[in-house]
């Protein structure tokens, strides 16, 4: 199984995915965020998203849904969590927003 991991850090908020494809259609996620501006009253959100080959040529991104920050002035929070695609999966890349501020990785 083969691991990739991407790091996205702004002023407000900091966080990674660590992705362990287990199959073409399949992967373990590892994500935490933190926020780093947590007295500023915005909401700190972590995704990931999944390139996917579609069936008749050609690629889409599907977003897995937005896990929320709920540790206040807390350290880092931690989700594992599994992914299916509906089709091949071909990259991975996760997303962190504060407030209206969002952020993207590079594709792993």
């Amino acid at each position: 199984m083969q691991s990739s991991r991407r790091d996205v850090c702004f002023t407000g908020a900091c966080g990674s995915a660590t992705v362990t494809f287990t199959s073409e259609y399949s992967a373990n996620v590892s994500m935490s965020v933190k926020d780093t501006a947590c007295r500023d009253n915005k909401k700190v959100k972590i995704r990931i998203q999944a390139k996917q080959a579609r069936p008749a040529g050609g690629t889409y991104t599907e977003n897995g849904p937005w896990h929320k920050y709920t540790k206040g002035c807390g350290g880092y929070q931690v989700w594992n969590k599994g992914f299916r695609g509906q089709h091949k999966l071909l990259s991975m890349r996760v997303q962190i927003c504060n407030g209206g501020r969002c952020e993207t990785s590079s594709w792993m």
